[in-house]
């Protein structure tokens, strides 16, 4: 469940706006605030629904068929120290501002250290990518499962 559902069950419990008790004052919620939570919900929920989480014995899997192609949406020094073998890396930034050239029904897994890409498997839907996946347990999961990984050597 999302911080967003437990709000709004908190708010239907208890009647008041949990987020503002983050900050140490709890108000009273009114209709607005009701709505603003309901539709960062549905928003959500419209996100979640359209990328798919995936294991990593799974993606292992089918990287050994070519099913996939991996995003690591890490920086550039974690890529650089260890990342998924023929991986593509894509920093969130240049998601961010569309600079991805893959064709759009591709099958792609994003991933990170340990699976907090789904912001950027948001933003991969939202430039009109149909098959996106989160590697669920991220790099760590991936090397548990027996993928391989590889590092690039600095210039420097």
């Amino acid at each position: 469940m999302t911080i967003c559902g437990c709000l709004l069950i908190l708010y239907i419990i208890y009647g008041v706006d949990i987020s503002a008790s983050f900050l140490g004052v709890i108000v009273p919620a009114n209709k607005s605030h009701v709505n603003e939570i309901n539709t960062a919900i549905n928003s959500n929920i419209d996100d979640h629904t359209i990328w798919k989480r995936i294991q990593a014995d799974e993606a292992v899997a089918g990287s050994k068929q070519g099913t996939f192609v991996f995003i690591d949406t890490r920086s550039e020094d974690d890529y650089r120290l260890s990342h998924i073998i023929d991986s593509i890396h894509i920093p969130t930034r240049k998601i961010e501002s569309g600079m991805v050239d893959l064709p759009k029904d591709a099958k792609i897994i994003c991933y990170c250290m340990c699976a907090l890409s789904t912001r950027e498997a948001n933003m991969l839907v939202k430039l009109g990518y149909k098959n996106v996946y989160v590697l669920a347990g991220g790099l760590k999961a991936w090397e548990d499962a027996g993928g391989k990984t590889a590092s690039s050597k600095s210039l420097f």
